[in-house]
């Protein structure tokens, strides 16, 4: 997803398209732009990086161009980047992972709340999300209704974004493991299908 930011907004609006409110929901854009600053650091305050050391060592400009910036923000902030950006920037982040603009934006939301519960080690196994990412209409069928707001859905949007990443991946194969060593715990309180692994979407073999 940083690389998608960085590389798409780049070749649409400038290296530092990210510090140009035109980009933006320009209610929002203020701060974005103070949680960037707050990630970079200044000439003042060195940066935990050593390349955005490097680069006011060098340069004169006030931010670095957006491939250094992103390199040192949170999953949570690049969410919410996406989330304000203009429609176009979205359409072509998107793009990278064949899903509309407004679908991408949900599932970031959706993971962003996943993964701070899994950071904070957080019950997740039967948890009812607060955070519902939208379904495509081409999961419709093999995504259930009623899994809305489980970890199956968050499981099968990983699942998607690891195929368009990383298509030799295993992350699915160490899914299922884990799932198939649950013990007692029922698969319908994780919003998991019955032989949810023989469906075409996880394609095993």
């Amino acid at each position: 997803m940083k690389a998608a930011l960085a590389h798409e907004g780049a070749m649409l609006k400038g290296a530092f398209w990210l510090c140009d409110p035109e980009n933006f929901d320009q209610r929002k854009h203020p701060v974005i732009l103070e949680g960037l600053r707050e990630a970079i650091g200044n000439r003042e305050r060195k940066s935990q990086h050593l390349f955005i050391n490097h680069f006011f060592n060098k340069y004169s400009d006030d931010m670095p161009p957006c491939w250094m910036m992103v390199e040192t923000i949170s999953f949570g902030q690049l969410s919410r980047i996406y989330q304000a950006s203009r429609g176009e920037i979205q359409t072509a982040i998107a793009k990278n992972f064949n899903v509309h603009r407004t679908v991408l934006e949900s599932w970031l939301h959706a993971l962003t709340f996943g993964r701070n519960l899994c950071a904070h080690n957080c019950r997740i196994w039967n948890r009812t999300f607060t955070i519902k990412p939208k379904i495509p209409h081409r999961y419709a069928q093999e995504w259930p209704a009623e899994a809305h707001d489980k970890l199956y859905v968050l499981c099968c949007i990983i699942h998607h974004m690891m195929r368009v990443i990383a298509n030799d991946t295993s992350w699915s194969e160490r899914l299922r493991g884990l799932v198939n060593e649950r013990g007692a715990l029922p698969l319908s309180s994780m919003g998991f299908p019955q032989a949810w692994d023989a469906q075409a979407f996880w394609k095993f073999a």
